[in-house]
């Protein structure tokens, strides 16, 4: 979850782990629970991370993108499913073979 700044107009700035759908929603002040607005008081993190650490974060995004990749994961699923059925059809000529040879 990202970090969001809020101004209490009693107590100051404060800053609130929030959701990113509830980011715009006034947040409570931690120290007199006033409705407090949202601002922005400093810049976003990936505006003053240094560019090594802005490579390692694309490297690790990048692998975890290829590692969770929906059609990595559409094909892993259509193979599975190949399988079963590819095993239903060999159980069921096992069992029609026995049959036809319990039947002799």
């Amino acid at each position: 979850m990202p970090t969001y700044e809020y101004m209490c107009k009693k107590c100051g700035p404060f800053t609130q782990l929030r959701p990113m759908a509830e980011c715009d929603l006034p947040s409570a002040c931690p120290e007199c629970r006033a409705r407090s607005p949202r601002v922005i008081l400093t810049a976003p993190g990936c505006l003053t991370m240094s560019a090594e650490e802005q490579r390692a974060r694309m490297r690790s995004m990048r692998n975890l993108v290829q590692e969770f990749n929906v059609f990595r994961w559409a094909g892993r699923m259509l193979l599975d499913a190949a399988r079963m059925r590819h095993r239903r059809r060999v159980l069921a000529r096992t069992r029609a073979a026995r049959r036809t040879a319990g039947a002799a």
